[in-house]
């Protein structure tokens, strides 16, 4: 009896053990230290803490090709891929005590402009996905990199619409060519370019030329006798 309940006792403490080592934050990251100091010593400088996790984040480290999942609270060090699952997010603190938010589906990296220098702004680089300010702290401690602009995390550059301008002179147009029997009003790149807005005054001016001049030799205009007026 008394050692069945000791059998009891050891899978109960194991069962524990494994639940407290599953949802105890940091705890995995002690181990690591306690048990391969050598391993610890090889990942970069901390940058950044990560407050909390919501659903599936992943991290990779710099060099590794293995994804490994955050839990609750931790650090970041130098060149970590950050990766947020859908309905899922993690909270990030800064140095400067700014604190952003990835949000869902998001991939980025975070690093040290100058991994040698102490004071080195951190540049957070997303690659797709998206981020939310939730504090402001000290300017000039990190900046964010996103659809090829770099800024601030308090001021997002505003997309300015493109504006194009459109010349008969410069537009180009293919289409298909005409079929037999029917005349394209359009041309094509075959035939010679008939849309050059000179050409069109020219057409235009020799127009309203034939419109005012005299009559051909051999016709008389008509004259106008002082009744009709």
């Amino acid at each position: 009896m008394a050692r069945h309940s000791n059998f009891i006792i050891f899978f109960s403490s194991l069962f524990i053990g494994l639940g407290v080592f599953s949802f105890t934050p940091g705890l995995s990251d002690f181990l690591t230290r306690y048990f391969f100091p050598q391993q610890v010593k090889k990942l970069p400088r901390s940058l950044a803490q990560y407050s909390q996790v919501k659903g599936k984040v992943w991290r990779r480290y710099q060099g590794n090709s293995q994804n490994t999942r955050l839990v609750r609270k931790g650090h970041l060090h130098d060149g970590d891929m950050l990766s947020t699952d859908k309905r899922s997010s993690l909270d990030i603190i800064l140095p400067n005590q700014t604190q952003i938010r990835l949000l869902e589906q998001t991939k980025a990296v975070i690093e040290f402009w100058n991994s040698k220098d102490p004071k080195s702004p951190v540049y957070l680089t997303i690659f797709f996905g998206d981020f939310e300010l939730i504090k402001e702290g000290t300017p000039g401690g990190l900046y964010i990199v996103q659809d090829h602009q770099l800024f601030t995390p308090s001021f997002r550059p505003k997309k300015s619409a493109y504006t194009l301008n459109l010349k008969n002179a410069e537009l180009r147009i293919a289409e298909d060519p005409p079929q037999k029997g029917l005349a394209s009003d359009s041309p094509s790149f075959s035939s010679p370019d008939t849309s050059s807005p000179i050409q069109t005054e020219e057409k235009q001016t020799i127009s309203h030329l034939e419109a005012a001049s005299p009559p051909p030799r051999g016709e008389s205009k008509p004259e106008v006798s002082p009744e009709t007026l």
